[in-house]
């Protein structure tokens, strides 16, 4: 099973887009003089430059040559999650686990930066579908801050391939009603409902109390995704 297709996702691309090199030699040259909050403006904009121009092993090499400074230690967290991150870009999920790991036993996370790193490191742990470890990293993430759609889509993942099945149709029913632009997550409940052959599907929507317009959205694609598979076939 291709972890990709079941997360409705794109394998991710490799290699560079639109790379400015005089751009990246006047940042490089006002990064190597600065000092203090300065440095640290620059290596954030080296850090989205790199990122934007799709050069991820030159984004990956930077983040490692600081990733000792001691100017940096205050930040350790997000300069793990940014090196997972650039992991995942580059499809090494294994390295990006690795980085995501560090970045939770490092210092200065915020309860943003706290979610996201749960978040993302079990996101791949569900590509490695290691469901049950990533089970436990959404869980805390949701913990942090339920009102974001993300580790709920995620977790829903993890249950179904556990087989908790109603379980995971509440969590992509949470997902749902908390995120209205993310369009894998009706992908998800619907394929979970075919896969699943659910008979309860009204009383599972009342349980979980998903709210008249969602249903309707929820119709309305599934006909739209019908019509897309006739067009295929």
């Amino acid at each position: 099973m291709d972890m990709h297709e079941e997360l409705f996702i794109q394998p991710p691309k490799i290699g560079g887009f639109n790379f400015d090199q005089e751009l990246e030699k006047v940042l490089r040259s006002q990064y190597n003089i600065a000092v203090g909050q300065d440095k640290i403006d620059l290596w954030n904009k080296l850090y989205v430059f790199y990122q934007r121009s799709g050069e991820n092993i030159l984004c990956q090499e930077f983040i490692l040559e600081d990733v000792d400074a001691y100017w940096m230690e205050p930040f350790q967290a997000d300069l793990y999650f940014k090196l997972g991150q650039t992991k995942e870009r580059m499809g090494e999920y294994s390295q990006a686990v690795d980085a995501y790991t560090r970045a939770l036993g490092s210092s200065g996370q915020s309860a943003w930066l706290e979610y996201f790193i749960n978040n993302n490191l079990g996101f791949c742990l569900l590509i490695a579908r290691r469901f049950d470890e990533a089970e436990k990293h959404l869980r805390v993430a949701i913990s942090i801050n339920p009102d974001r759609h993300n580790a709920w889509k995620n977790l829903g993942v993890s249950l179904e391939h556990q087989g908790k099945i109603e379980e995971a149709f509440g969590c992509f029913c949470r997902a749902f009603e908390i995120e209205r632009m993310d369009p894998r997550v009706p992908r998800h409940l619907l394929r979970l409902i075919v896969r699943s052959k659910l008979a309860n599907v009204e009383e599972l929507l009342d349980r979980n109390q998903v709210s008249p317009s969602r249903r309707s959205m929820l119709k309305h694609i599934a006909e739209y995704i019908a019509n897309e598979e006739r067009v295929r076939a």
